[in-house]
């Protein structure tokens, strides 16, 4: 059996504005249970590309890569150097428990890419960090269909035209493929809001079965 290529970590560091105004949210670890629910409700496949915007530590992008081990593609952005660094670490960990599992499985699932997360570090209102020009680099415009979002407020009110603007780009290309009625019939992109509802937008489900009831909220663009 081929065994697949191991999950790897690219840190892109092209922000040096310390400016702590553009900070969307200050870092507060998403609990293990609500992590779960956002999985569950984002309905990820291995054809999907997750962004993180501020993903902190990384811990719900590792969580994904677990959910789905092969073929999921997963970008973080986040602010804070610090984090950047303990992300980096804790994807460098999972991945060699992976590889260590694999083995002790007897290899991967055929010639399956397996699951791949990218840091990047930056401001998440950079265009140029969450939508890179190169094709060779996923661009939330371009690539993204899945997003976790566990922001402030002020935080989302932010970021919601960069969500916009996505879901146009992502309705154009749909309309490139009008052939193909099951692309037309999936939403644009499928976003999760952890704790605070994106405002101006209804949601199409709130879950609240987390200890302390705390939402999370689930958006369809379409």
């Amino acid at each position: 059996v081929e065994k697949a290529p191991t999950t790897t970590t690219t840190t892109t560091n092209t922000s040096n504005n310390n400016n702590k105004e553009n900070k969307l949210a200050p870092f507060n670890p998403t609990c293990t249970h609500a992590q779960t629910i956002a999985l569950n409700l984002l309905s990820l496949q291995t054809s999907d590309v997750l962004f993180d915007l501020g993903c902190g530590d990384g811990r719900f992008l590792c969580k994904a890569i677990q959910h789905i081990p092969y073929g999921l593609s997963c970008v973080g952005v986040e602010y804070d150097e610090m984090f950047v660094t303990r992300a980096k670490d804790a994807v460098a960990n999972l991945n060699q428990e992976l590889t260590t599992k694999e083995e002790e499985d007897g290899g991967g699932e055929g010639g399956t890419k397996r699951s791949v997360i990218e840091i990047r570090h930056g401001d998440v209102l950079n265009e140029s960090i969450i939508s890179p020009s190169s094709t060779s680099s996923l661009s939330l415009y371009r690539d993204g269909t899945a997003i976790f979002l566990y922001l402030l407020p002020k935080g989302l009110k932010r970021v919601k035209p960069l969500l916009e603007k996505a879901a146009l780009e992502r309705k154009r290309q749909q309309q490139e493929k009008k052939n193909d009625d099951d692309e037309n019939d999936k939403p644009l992109l499928r976003i999760v809001s952890y704790m605070f509802s994106i405002p101006g937008w209804d949601p199409i489900h709130v879950d609240r079965s987390t200890k302390g009831e705390c939402p999370v909220y689930l958006y369809h663009l379409t």
